[in-house]
């Protein structure tokens, strides 16, 4: 299904590549930053015989976030705390200063594919950019280019004009997960790799979530959670998979995303646009 995602749904997928001040930081450390982050995420359409775009973005200063890149993915798995994302809660994205980039951004494929993405406020005064109604960009293809040109304003909390471009990463599948292994070095897990990026293009990361309910509960209340290179393998260690593996409940549920992002700096401006293709979670018995 391609229906229009809510603005929680934007958080979560602006989380992919944001981390707070005390993680490893690609960027200088300042007082605070101007930002522009960028969302293109990728979703099959309806009839799951093509892919739709779903853009956003968000500028902002703030000096509690820090911007992820895909070609540092540390090959790194914990098991932690999960709490499903509820609707009924304020969101979470952290304070910021919202800027003005204008009342619309022209975006446009290098297959050709145009679109307007325009400034809304949602409920909880998050100023995003995204198509009217948060509609699908078709038609598209995975591995297009996209390009934002920003207007940028002269007003109250301006933002300055520039373009964002960003390749958009490939779609892939991923093998059935192992709910228990005699393996000793642990839980593999397998999915098709990517092509070999454009040069100049920065290399893709895997993102996995293994969520599943500790014993005496009955819901996912744990992850085994991975940020990975993006190659198609990787053995999560016996002991971070030992939770997964001792959950007794019947289903444990799979997420793997792929994203692509990268840091830059347009004068004082830093910017990321972040390209997702995120597999709809699976079960698992």
């Amino acid at each position: 299904m391609t229906r229009a995602p809510s603005a929680l749904y934007l958080a979560a997928l602006a989380a992919v590549a944001l981390a707070t001040a005390a993680c490893s930081d690609s960027l200088p450390s300042v007082p605070e930053r101007t930002i522009a982050y960028g969302v293109l995420a990728t979703q099959r359409n309806v009839a799951g015989d093509a892919y739709v775009l779903r853009p956003s973005a968000l500028f902002f200063r703030t000096n509690s976030l820090n911007l992820l890149e895909s070609a540092r993915a540390p090959n790194l798995c914990v098991d932690r705390p999960y709490v499903p994302r509820s609707t009924a809660v304020a969101d979470t994205f952290p304070a910021v200063t919202y800027l003005d980039a204008g009342a619309q951004i022209p975006l446009e494929s290098s297959a050709g594919t145009t679109a307007t993405l325009v400034r809304t406020t949602d409920a909880f005064g998050k100023s995003f950019y995204a198509p009217a109604g948060n509609a699908s960009v078709a038609p598209f293809t995975p591995g297009d280019v996209i390009t934002l040109t920003v207007p940028g304003s002269t007003g109250t909390n301006p933002f300055p004009a520039m373009t964002l471009s960003q390749t958009t990463v490939t779609p892939f599948t991923f093998d059935p997960v192992a709910t228990s292994s005699n393996d000793p070095d642990g839980l593999k897990i397998t999915w098709s790799p990517p092509p070999q990026p454009p040069t100049g293009v920065a290399a893709s990361g895997m993102q996995v979530s293994l969520r599943y309910a500790a014993i005496g509960s009955g819901s996912a209340n744990r992850e085994v959670f991975c940020s990975l290179v993006d190659n198609g393998s990787f053995v999560i260690p016996v002991d971070v998979a030992a939770g997964w593996f001792r959950s007794q409940t019947a289903g444990h549920d799979v997420l793997f995303t792929r994203w692509r992002a990268e840091v830059k700096q347009v004068g004082d401006v830093f910017t990321s646009v972040v390209s997702t293709f995120a597999v709809p979670t699976a079960t698992v018995h």
